[in-house]
């Protein structure tokens, strides 16, 4: 028995690259003893419409078609862009799967099943809606063995270049201001202003707004521990970063909900520095809050949750390169055992295979039967307390006076304009601010 599966995607050549990170890994790696797959690209341009193998160009009025035609199981809504009435017809007629990293991508309907990629917003949704309908924990997997051949063939080219540094610190983003944190350059002020230079950082595709912000006001020493890089894209680039780096620093965007970054560096045996959002206080939920990274990250397991600059100096200060070698086997068990793809497929072959059992319509399989899904419901049941645990152990190493709360809250007004400023760029004038290196 196979489970016929199609996977929905956006025809666009500009978002390949990003398709190939998010959800090619899960195409290309379900079992085909367990699968028989299939992968459209969605155009509203007929001309582009061909067929090569499995792979398909449709319209998005011959979806319906195509499924009905091919006996189709399941449809997974990767990123594509469907009118709304062939949507529901879809969902109307198949069992649909969506990947749920918001909380308005939830959806209550009995046809579609919820894709939950991690513990933490599976419990902000418990807390939301109280009854989740057909919803599973699957995390947002890594493919666990590139990652690590990279680790083990890459150069570190980018050390050789950097030297006299107790530490080498890394951080990528995409190119938006409010995908940063004023924790950044909080750090960088309080770090000048104790004239502390021990440390080089790394920046990838950072945002005009806080180069131009930084060019002004940091003096030379510090500025010139700083390196300003555009966005890299490709594998190989990516990996000389990790394997020439000591940590990565993740500061967490608002309406991030799993940190695949924080998964690949521990591949490299990378420590992680994390910061936090508490969504859930006092029995409310605030909805615009994720807080997954501080799932990934298990404080003094493998790395710390640091969330103020006083506490990121004072840890990076205590630091040795024994203790980060010490710790590495915690990081790197965790991904290969629960973030790593190949354990996210077989958990998606026996979810699968268990709706379809519990509805009839598939005959018992020995093959799916032995297949082990990752995690176990009473783990996900008792996440609240673990994340509430965790929250504390935040709170108290982490300090947020008046002031940093009142500058960060004054910096995100400034983020407010630079965005309207540079959407009107855009719009009226064709114009991007970013593309300025």
């Amino acid at each position: 028995m196979k489970i016929k599966i199609v996977f929905l995607w956006k025809y666009n050549n500009k978002w390949i690259w990003w398709w190939d990170r998010k959800y090619n890994i899960l195409y290309e790696n379900l079992n085909v003893n367990f699968f028989e797959k299939y992968f459209i690209y969605i155009t509203d341009k007929k001309k582009l419409i061909s067929i090569e193998s499995k792979n398909y160009v449709l319209t998005s009025d011959m979806i319906l078609d195509f499924l009905f035609e091919n006996n189709i199981d399941y449809v997974y809504f990767a990123w594509a862009d469907i009118l709304n009435d062939i949507k529901e017809n879809i969902i109307k007629n198949f069992v649909c799967l969506i990947n749920v990293n918001f909380v308005h991508c939830y959806l209550k309907n009995p046809n579609v099943l919820n894709l939950i990629i991690s513990k933490t917003e599976h419990f902000k949704l418990m807390s939301i809606h109280s009854n989740l309908i057909n919803s599973y924990v699957v995390y947002n997997p890594i493919n666990f063995d590139l990652w690590t051949k990279l680790s083990e063939s890459t150069d570190h080219s980018y050390r050789s270049k950097l030297s006299n540094k107790k530490f080498i610190i890394w951080r990528i983003a995409r190119s938006e201001p409010s995908k940063w944190s004023f924790l950044i350059i909080s750090t960088l002020f309080e770090l000048q202003f104790k004239k502390n230079y021990k440390y080089w950082f790394i920046f990838v595709w950072m945002p005009l707004l806080y180069r131009f912000f930084l060019k002004i006001f940091l003096n030379k020493i510090m500025y010139n521990s700083i390196i300003f890089l555009p966005e890299q894209k490709e594998y190989s680039e990516i990996a000389k970063f990790y394997k020439s780096i000591d940590i990565f620093w993740q500061t967490s965007w608002v309406w991030e909900s799993f940190w695949n970054v924080i998964a690949e560096s521990f591949c490299f045996k990378i420590p992680v520095f994390s910061d936090y959002k508490i969504f859930y206080n006092n029995w409310k939920v605030k909805k615009n809050l994720y807080d997954a990274q501080i799932e990934l990250v298990d404080n003094n397991i493998n790395w710390f949750y640091l969330n103020t600059p006083k506490s990121i100096i004072s840890k990076l200060d205590s630091l040795s390169k024994h203790k980060i070698d010490v710790l590495w086997k915690n990081w790197y068990s965790k991904v290969k055992n629960i973030y790593n793809v190949k354990v996210w497929v077989n958990t998606l072959a026996k979810i699968l295979y268990d709706y379809w059992r519990i509805n009839l319509w598939y005959e018992k399989d020995d093959n799916f039967e032995q297949i082990v899904k990752i995690p176990w419901k009473n783990e996900i049941n008792e996440y609240k307390y673990e994340y509430l645990k965790r929250i504390e152990i935040c709170n108290k190493n982490n300090k947020i006076n008046f002031s940093y709360f009142l500058l960060k809250t004054l910096w995100e007004f400034v983020e407010f304009l630079y965005l309207l400023l540079r959407k009107i760029l855009i719009k009226f004038f064709s114009f991007n601010l970013e593309k300025i290196y």
